[in-house]
């Protein structure tokens, strides 16, 4: 799924990617879960909320699609923003092999 914005002219000046799946937790256990990737907001249309309401419209797809979590591995520029949206550092269960843990949004 993809949510883009444009700027009234046909420009596309932000965009966001959730990839949906199903997550093995244990031998025999997998949940719908969902990856968020590819975020992107030009920097002429930073810092006036469009990357906020983007990511929002993911999780509302992600909400209706009755994920569990949804996973991101941040750039270091990008954790702030992640985290202020409520996104907190992975639950072991969620971690892959790689060294620098992702980020989780767990949803009830």
């Amino acid at each position: 799924m993809a949510a883009v914005a444009d700027a009234g002219n046909d420009a596309l000046v932000g965009c966001i990617f959730l990839r949906s799946a199903r997550y093995r937790i244990r031998v025999r256990f997998s949940v719908p879960g969902g990856y968020v990737t590819n975020s992107y907001v030009a920097p002429s249309h930073r810092d006036q909320g469009l990357g906020g309401r983007l990511l929002g419209v993911v999780i509302a797809a992600a909400r209706e699609r009755k994920h569990e979590f949804l996973i991101v591995w941040p750039s270091d520029e990008a954790v702030s923003f992640y985290t202020r949206a409520g996104f907190q550092e992975a639950a072991e269960a969620h971690r892959g092999p790689s060294d620098y843990p992702p980020l989780e949004f767990v949803l009830s």
